[in-house]
């Protein structure tokens, strides 16, 4: 099984995505070694991504809500590849899925654009040792991008978030990258950032009320915000301290087309938040 179709951001959590400062300088260092003891140039991206391309390919880039259709080779800084596509193969792969050295790197091509992408281990798989990747890895790609297409899941989604609103005669707001949230009580002006430590009471649920997780009443839970699912990442910073209202959050800032547990695959995630600290 490729390593791409099986490492995404899904259990809230995991700890890949998370950008200890220390780490970033080795990384960043080991980058630039490769790009000089290789003889390459690279542009270096605000997130800490180097990218090479090769060949530009179309005006039109990919969104992060498309699918992409590509062939890649993945290997660390010493050559060894821990995953490939077989020769005049593709995969097609939900963007929104990927680990997020590929979300941020993707988008620099067109269709039919080549080249190559050197990821810090903060946006790859971070401290997590992953079969023969090692953790803290820097991971580099070659990428042939042969086509991108619009995901149908994402409108599916929002017309489902829709029809719950309007049946529960409920009022929301919709955020950029498709999330919906409804706020009570807005809290403190101070927000959290995605590096926050978050305590919280929460309830989450699907469009058909089960229940899939919640905290035990007078016990909160505490996470580091940059290890949960997307959805969280985006939707808690709308609050502040003390903070209060409901996330509705489409199955690609969840767990997309994984089941995981008693939610499918697919699903919308409803959450109550009470941001308590962080």
């Amino acid at each position: 099984m490729r390593v791409l179709s099986i490492c995404l951001v899904l259990v809230a959590c995991l700890s890949w995505g998370c950008k200890d400062e220390d780490q970033s300088a080795i990384d960043r260092q080991i980058i630039l070694d490769y790009l000089a003891d290789n003889n390459l140039e690279a542009e270096e991206d605000m997130s800490g991504l180097f990218y090479i391309i090769d060949v530009p390919g179309s005006e039109e880039k990919p969104l992060l809500s498309d699918s992409v259709v590509v062939a890649y080779r993945g290997y660390l800084t010493d050559g060894n590849v821990f995953d490939a596509t077989a020769e005049n193969e593709t995969v097609t792969l939900r963007l929104s899925r990927l680990i997020e050295g590929w979300r941020i790197g993707i988008p620099k091509f067109g269709r039919g654009g080549s080249g190559t992408l050197l990821i810090p281990s903060a946006l790859g798989y971070g401290p997590n040792r992953l079969g023969v990747i090692p953790a803290n890895a820097v991971l580099l790609f070659d990428i042939e991008l042969e086509d991108f297409k619009p995901d149908l899941q994402p409108s599916i989604d929002r017309q489902i978030i829709l029809d719950y609103l309007a049946a529960n005669n409920l009022a929301a707001e919709e955020d950029e990258s498709g999330l919906f949230f409804h706020i009570d009580e807005p809290g403190s002006a101070e927000k959290p950032s995605t590096n926050s430590n978050v305590t919280i009471a929460y309830r989450g649920y699907l469009t058909n009320g089960t229940v899939f997780d919640e905290t035990e009443e007078n016990e909160p839970a505490t996470f580091q915000l940059n290890n949960l699912i997307e959805g969280w990442k985006i939707g808690i910073p709308k609050f502040g301290r003390g903070g209060s209202g409901q996330l509705f959050i489409p199955s690609a800032l969840g767990y997309g087309e994984n089941e995981v547990g008693i939610i499918p695959a697919n699903s919308v995630l409803i959450f109550d938040i009470e941001l308590q600290d962080f």
